[in-house]
């Protein structure tokens, strides 16, 4: 049996009310508010062993830092190429797409995990307003 511990308890609850899904850099730093003594290190274990658990899941971004998900049932991101932010995508998850994967396999499929990739919101706003701030405006005589 698995020892319950505070911090471990904390970072699942900061992670179950965050929809940012936020880097274990961002959880440490804020768990450092109510356990000034916590470190970096025991975040990472507590991050790997709830992982390991199915307490949380992990989002891998290429050439970023992992992120982290307190939300466990299956659904889809959406990544930002530009500033490589996490969304949720509120889309219903299609199971059949096992079953198809299936049909290509002798590996037994029991789930997927599906990224979409593209430009996020803040990011086509802050191009939008650049674009009309470099936009030379007309002059009448």
């Amino acid at each position: 049996m698995l020892k319950n511990s505070r911090q471990r308890n904390s970072i699942k609850m900061f992670l179950m009310h965050r929809s940012d899904h936020p880097t274990a850099n961002v959880i440490y730093q804020e768990l450092r508010k109510e356990y000034p003594n916590i470190s970096l290190g025991t975040v990472y274990r507590n991050l790997s062993l709830m992982c390991s658990l199915g307490e949380i899941r992990k989002i891998s971004c290429s050439g970023e830092s992992d992120r982290f998900d307190g939300i466990v049932v299956p659904h889809y991101h959406h990544i930002c190429t530009k500033c490589g932010a996490v969304h949720d995508i509120p889309m219903q998850v299609i199971d059949s797409i096992n079953q198809l994967a299936q049909n290509f396999t002798d590996h037994k499929i029991t789930g997927h995990q599906t990224y979409f990739y593209g430009i996020c919101k803040n990011c086509r706003e802050e191009h939008r307003t650049n674009c009309e701030e470099d936009t030379p405006h007309s002059v009448t005589h």
